[in-house]
């Protein structure tokens, strides 16, 4: 039962599963130490791919203990412990986690000019409006599990910063458990949401952005002094929360069962990216898909992000660019060590924008020789050398209609760019234009009340089409993943969608 465990990629250390650390405890700046949950290949009980599917955290039998968060149990108290968390939903909540649907969109296909299968991962419904509660139900279980494992009675203060959708989650799971919650929101937070945040027992602290702050979000650096004074992360960072991956791989699960389950596979998705949990999550579960022999082919993974603020696609063309000099591939982007940021931003978009053959040759010859021993001796190298890589962004203030992708950092980046390096995915910077056409698509051809974040993807799309990256005839998957809340009410506790 505990054979899974967590790997420190940069301290190169187990940690046990039962150790009740969220992160490691050597982490330092510049280095990748996010705990990344490790152990033997599962194999997906026939059950759950004849008889359709249950929901991943009721799945025990056939699912739940290739999980590190659920492994910690034995089965029938994590069965137990889990009908508790579910009843308490149902009565806060209304409603208990459940499977999301997964479309076949043709009108939207239509709509965009794509000739072959567009599948859209419909996550608008879930709790809370969003597939941010899938990652804390994870960390809720495991914190419950601890708990009940050392016979205490007591239950740990916890904390998340967010823009919205990841607090509310937090804030529904928290009030589930008993648990007490500290969200640390921007001080332009959405009323409705902040409403939201009170009704389900949040203690709600706003940050603004000050002239002489670090760089960074100031809600995270408010978020981390208030884990040194001893609240626990109930984020959806995996950096600072390991077990709010696992939580979120769900999706990425369901979604491959449901496809296969169609007698269908997708040869590209495409995730919107901010803080890259989301992203993150995708390439586990279908490296564990893989492992576990469902999936034979990686789909190739795209990243997008919006152009007030494109992190991962900084990091993603700075590994390109090195990666290139390996090959001897020519990428002609410019990156002089003392340019001012704000110039060196524009020499990026320039770069993304207009060299996109560049970008591609190097990205199919990185996945094509991905396990060789050449290319996994740079992997090897990537932990200790994160500050070249992933930074806070240092760019004009990140504004977007999109804005619940707009993290100053994506702390998600290192397991996110191995997959895609691995799987031939590319990351783009989505205009403004190409997100509010996004949204407007998305509203008008297939009925799912879907934010501009929640559709980002379908932007990145948009972007990936206009460099022919994606055939006319490829098989497609996104993943519509937050509530507008502008046009759609979302109910209070206790009352039912």
């Amino acid at each position: 039962m505990h054979n899974r465990y967590l790997y420190c990629p940069a301290c190169a250390k187990r940690l046990s599963a039962q150790s009740g650390l969220m992160g490691c405890p050597a982490s330092r700046a510049g280095e990748e130490h996010a705990l990344i949950p490790m152990g033997p290949a599962v194999r997906v009980a026939p059950e759950v791919l004849v008889d359709g599917l249950q929901p991943f955290f009721r799945s025990c039998a056939a699912f739940a203990h290739g999980f590190a968060f659920a492994s910690i149990l034995k089965p029938d108290a994590y069965e137990q412990l889990l009908g508790d968390l579910e009843a308490a939903l149902e009565r806060w909540e209304g409603q208990r986690p459940q499977v999301t649907p997964l479309v076949r969109a043709g009108a939207l296909a239509e709509a965009v000019g794509h000739g072959g299968p567009l599948w859209v991962k419909d996550e608008t419904g879930f709790i809370a409006g969003s597939h941010k509660a899938r990652h804390l139900l994870a960390t809720l279980l495991y914190l419950e599990g601890m708990r009940r494992l050392s016979g205490s009675a007591e239950r740990a203060a916890l904390a998340i910063y967010s823009c919205g959708n990841a607090a509310l989650a937090a804030a529904a799971v928290a009030r589930a458990g008993g648990y007490s919650l500290r969200a640390f929101v921007p001080e332009g937070v959405d009323p409705v949401v902040e409403a939201m945040l009170r009704e389900r027992g949040a203690r709600v602290a706003k940050r603004g952005r000050r002239p002489g702050d670090p760089p960074g979000d100031p809600c995270y650096h408010a978020f981390r002094a208030a884990l040194r004074q001893g609240h626990v992360a109930f984020s959806c960072s995996g950096s600072d929360n390991w077990s709010n991956i696992e939580g979120g791989e769900t999706l990425g699960l369901e979604m491959i069962l449901q496809l296969r389950g169609q007698g269908a596979v997708c040869d590209h998705l495409v995730v919107q990216v901010g803080g890259g949990a989301l992203a993150r999550c995708l390439v586990r579960a279908l490296a564990k898909m893989r492992r576990g022999g469902v999936l034979s082919v990686l789909p190739r993974v795209h990243a997008c992000q919006a152009q007030g603020g494109f992190p991962f696609v900084r990091a993603y063309l700075l590994a390109l660019r090195e990666l290139s000099a390996l090959f001897d591939l020519p990428f002609d982007l410019e990156w002089p060590q003392n340019a001012a940021p704000l110039e060196r931003i524009r020499l990026l978009q320039h770069f993304e924008s207009g060299m996109s053959g560049q970008i591609s040759r190097v990205a199919e010859q990185v996945r094509t020789l991905f396990h060789t021993p050449l290319v996994q001796a740079w992997v090897g190298s990537l932990p200790m050398r994160r500050g070249a890589f992933m930074r806070p962004w240092d760019g004009p203030l990140p504004s977007s209609l999109a804005d619940g992708i707009l993290d100053d950092e994506t702390y998600d980046w290192y397991e996110l760019l191995l997959g895609m390096l691995e799987s031939g995915g590319q990351a783009v910077i989505a205009t403004e234009t190409d997100i509010v056409q996004a949204k407007r698509l998305a509203d008008r051809a297939t009925g799912m009340h879907v934010s501009a974040t929640g559709a980002a993807g379908l932007a990145g799309l948009l972007v990936l089409q206009r460099r022919g990256c994606i055939a006319k005839n490829d098989s497609v998957g996104l993943l519509f993943t937050g509530v507008d809340r502008s046009t759609t009410r979302w109910p209070g506790p206790g009352q039912r969608r």
